[in-house]
């Protein structure tokens, strides 16, 4: 554009110039003519020109400079323009050498300007799509349209990125120039986001096809859009072919959507609706419809899914009949806490009696009417102390505790607790044997073995009005018959638990069913069907066997076979009462909230031959503690007080002095055990009541005096 108007110029300054060159030629000629008279008006007449000219050319130098300011923003914007561009521009010759790039193609190639010009675009292709750029710029240099195509793009110093590449021969009009105009743009963002996009659409289709429900989608017309695999096999097609199939055709087999369709109900309301559908083949299914809507709130779709639960409704209908047999089996469980409860006062109370009762019998002269008096006492205790101890094993819950027992007291114990329960219409005849055998069992679960027996016994009996239960135990061997009827049972000696009456029986026809939990014969409100299906599960756990026999009018017996294992070790018997204890010495820090037995408890110590510290409760003992810790050489804790409990009593003071004994005692109490005191650190765990001769047997092998060590006291 300044070319041509330079030009134009130019033309007009020539053809201005050439007509004053006349006129002045002119002019010098008359001048010479001697009769020429040189006129004054013709000169300033020229001069005017010259002076016209000049302003003309003034202008004309203002407008070409204001053009060439014009020309040269245009040209700034243009290549601001150009380098500012989202994409890398690049103008290639014929040999794909780069002529021309902007800052952007710079910035995606990692060079400057200067260093890309003359450099062959080909090398910052990745090595293995050379091939395809060839290719491309073939194409383009064979067409006048707009070639695409992807690459591999390698910058000088940075990493392979995906590229979208647009070429277009440079000038069309003028193609024999060969000369390309090729476009750069990074689309590694977007190739991720495609991948990304890509696998997620199969992790949906993956956890769609992994779901048990069927899944579809649906449209307006109740057709479907797609379904997982699991809607497809129901269907007994492939997914493929459910698109466009009515849904109430696939399920339902109807020409028309379901009367409770919640499709239908979803596409109506917007919300999510569940129905269950039986189909034509009896099947019930859970079915829901969850609706799909657009920024504006409007339904787009439905999402169906189906659950079959066919099953879970038989279940539900069996559970709504047994829902009142469970809440008697949590009564049973309540009470067996309360029994808990109870023993752990009882102990207490009883600690009190056989305390002040051994007291009482040292004091006591051996020839002393009093003393028998107070002997028998003591032996009520011993009883009461025993069947606490039955009490705390039935209320006992957590884990089964196995050991080698002698279960005939255990018997006899329980035996006791059922008369008390049973009519007198029933008759009770026991033959336990003496000096029977070992078995490895849990004396509570012996206990519920014996108590359901004889309370289904019961009430067969009651059923009759009355009659004999008898209980049997022995050491035997299996008769052939038994053998023949369990092959599991060996030729050797076993312990036999029989419990037998002569009630109404059990019909044959149920027999084989009496051990399935929940089974029951009985009226609502009588019976929960548990009691013999765990009788069952408790042989089992202890690798025994039973058996039972009845008819219609002829009672039932139960046989329960228990495998004998060696005898370990008993106990001696503790020794009697009053009897004179080898004295002991020591201070002792004695701890327990119940005044009247830490009176107790400290009389017996200190008749032993023990300084005791008494206190009542715990922080005021560690607080003792705390300010002399070496001044004591044990401490007895009780495990139940307020504020802080026996076993953080014991472990404060085992940081304090990590050497010092510490005997914790309790009634009863689910949260210490004996392996949770050694966790501890504590020495040792007696439970309440404690005898005088259990008391000082533990001291004496806690502080092991020696002969030498003088007392502290």
């Amino acid at each position: 554009m300044k070319n041509m108007v330079n030009r134009k110029s130019d033309r007009k300054n020539s053809e201005w110039l050439a007509s004053l060159r006349e006129k002045a030629e002119a002019l010098a000629a008359k001048s010479q003519t001697p009769e020429a008279d040189f006129q004054t008006e013709d000169l300033n007449k020229l001069v005017h020109e010259l002076q016209v000219y000049q302003a003309e050319l003034e202008i004309q130098n203002t407008e070409l400079a204001e053009a060439q300011n014009r020309l040269e923003e245009s040209r700034n914007k243009y290549y601001e323009l150009f380098d500012l561009a989202p994409v890398g521009y690049f103008l290639l010759d014929t040999s794909g050498m780069i002529q021309e790039v902007n800052l952007t193609g710079c910035d995606l190639l990692g060079m400057e300007r200067s260093a890309l010009k003359q450099k062959p675009l080909v090398a910052f292709v990745a090595p293995r799509q050379h091939g395809n750029f060839f290719n491309h710029l073939h194409q383009v240099r064979r067409t006048a349209h707009r070639v695409r195509c992807e690459l591999e793009m390698l910058p000088k110093g940075g990493k392979i990125f995906h590229a979208r590449v647009e070429s277009t021969p440079a000038d069309q009009g003028r193609r024999d120039q060969g000369g390309i105009l090729l476009t750069l743009t990074d689309i590694t963002t977007e190739k991720k986001a495609k991948a990304s996009l890509d696998k997620s659409e199969k992790e949906k289709q993956a956890i769609l096809d992994s779901m048990t429900e069927r899944v579809a989608y649906i449209d307006a017309d109740f057709r479907i859009i797609w379904a997982n695999r699991t809607a497809a096999e129901l269907a007994g097609a492939t997914p493929e072919k459910l698109v466009g199939k009515y849904c109430h055709e696939i399920w339902q087999k109807t020409a028309v959507p379901c009367g409770v369709c919640p499709v239908q109900k979803s596409w109506n309301q917007a919300e999510v609706h569940e129905e269950e559908i039986t189909t034509p083949d009896g099947r019930v299914w859970r079915v829901r419809g969850y609706p799909v809507l657009n920024q504006r709130g409007e339904v787009t779709g439905v999402v169906e899914t189906g659950l079959e639960i066919t099953e879970q409704k038989r279940i539900e209908q069996e559970r709504k009949k047994l829902e009142i047999q469970l809440r008697q089996a949590q009564k049973m469980e309540a009470i067996g806490t309360l029994a808990g409860g109870i023993a752990h006062d009882f102990n207490n109370i009883l600690s009190l009696i056989l305390g002040y009762a051994e007291l009482s019998l040292d004091d006591l002269p051996e020839n002393s009417p009093t003393r028998i008096n107070v002997q028998e006492i003591y032996r009520a205790g011993l009883r009461a102390k025993n069947l606490v101890t039955q009490i705390l094993t039935f209320a006992r819950q957590g884990e089964k505790v196995f050991s080698a027992v002698r279960i005939g007291p255990i018997v006899k114990e329980a035996l006791k607790l059922l008369r008390a329960s049973l009519p007198s219409t029933i008759d009770i005849r026991t033959e336990i044997q003496e000096n029977l055998g070992f078995i490895s069992a849990d004396p509570t679960q012996i206990h519920q073995i014996l108590l359901n027996l004889c309370t289904n016994s019961k009430q067969s009996l009651e059923q009759v009005g009355g009659g004999i239960l008898n209980i049997r135990l022995e050491e035997t061997e299996p008769t052939s018959e038994e053998i023949e009827a369990f092959p599991a049972l060996e030729p050797d000696r076993y312990l036999r638990l029989t419990v037998a009456d002569n009630g109404k029986g059990i019909p044959g026809e149920i027999l084989d069913k009496i051990f399935d939990p929940y089974f029951t014969t009985k009226e609502v409100g009588k019976g929960t069907g548990l009691g013999l299906s765990m009788v069952h599960g408790i042989v089992q756990d202890h690798k025994a066997h039973i058996a039972v026999r009845s008819g219609p009018e002829t009672g039932a017996t139960f046989v329960i076979h228990f495998p004998l294992v060696a005898a370990e070790a008993e106990n001696p018997d503790p020794r009697p009462p009053g009897e004179l204890r080898a004295l002991g010495y020591g201070h002792i820090l004695m701890v327990d909230d119940e005044a009247p037995i830490i009176a107790m408890q400290g009389r017996i110590l200190e008749n032993l031959g023990y300084r005791v510290t008494a206190v009542t409760g715990s922080t005021e003992a560690l607080s003792l503690f705390q300010k002399n810790p070496q001044n004591f050489d044990l401490v007895i804790t009780d495990m139940t007080m307020p504020v802080m409990t026996g076993d953080r009593l014991a472990v404060e003071i085992k940081k304090i002095r990590p050497d010092v004994p510490v005997v914790l005692c309790t009634g009863f109490s689910e949260k210490i055990t004996e392996e949770r005191t050694r966790e501890l650190g504590i020495d040792r765990f007696l439970l309440k009541p404690i005898s005088v001769g259990e008391m000082s047997e533990v001291i004496e092998s806690l502080l092991n005096p020696v002969s030498d060590k003088s007392p502290s006291h």
